[in-house]
């Protein structure tokens, strides 16, 4: 029994990857682009559960991306596609998410992308604690895309993602003069919203 469902299993699995080439409905694009990182955060700073101080920061940045993604065109409106975007100056992310295409004619075409994106930041970015965080956030794109070719075609996007988390650190100290102990702690909320303009090169397979 195990053995025929295996069978069933690989040969369904062979017949759906025979469709989608035949169809040339598997796409794996290449691209390239310019991010505006822009930071955030506001900051307290509590001792003995009191607020002390409290202030917030903020930067920009700006730096060349780079990106890889994998799609499935399952009709001629959606696809489901996975990429993963170096967005520079250390931020990332892993993406997961449906796109929605609206055809102008036969060579040009609209698309929205709306998903999840799994995210790393790094560097010298919270005020207090790791500087290093991992999330999951919702993205945005709008698009466009010219077919060169059957089998080639070229792309221009707007994304958008928030990357968003919290910092905190916490140091207790005791008195000399009197042995009491005290408790400072510093908490952030950070946000790291990147704009990413991206050129593509797409092929079907």
């Amino acid at each position: 029994m195990r053995k025929i469902h295996s069978a069933t299993l690989v040969f369904t699995l062979s017949v759906i990857s025979a469709a989608a080439f035949a169809d040339k409905n598997l796409t794996v694009e290449i691209l390239v682009g310019q991010s505006a990182q822009d930071y955030s955060s506001d900051w307290e700073h509590y001792r003995d559960d009191f607020a002390v101080h409290r202030g917030d920061d903020d930067s920009s940045s700006n730096a060349t991306s780079f990106g890889l993604r994998f799609g499935y065109q399952f009709n001629p409106n959606f696809a489901i596609e996975f990429s993963h975007m170096d967005y520079g100056d250390d931020a990332a992310s892993n993406n997961l998410g449906l796109k929605a295409i609206l055809p102008v004619n036969d060579k040009l075409s609209l698309n929205t992308r709306l998903g999840i994106s799994s995210w790393h930041v790094g560097g010298d970015r919270a005020r207090f604690g790791n500087n290093n965080a991992d999330g999951r956030d919702p993205y945005l794109s709008f698009g466009a895309e010219y077919a060169l070719r059957e089998n080639i075609f070229i792309g221009l996007e707007y994304t958008l993602v928030d990357m968003s988390w919290d910092s905190e650190t916490m140091n207790e100290f005791t008195y000399l003069d009197n042995g009491d102990s005290s408790r400072s702690v510093y908490h952030a909320d950070n946000e790291v919203q990147v704009e990413n303009i991206s050129m593509s090169v797409g092929f079907r397979f």
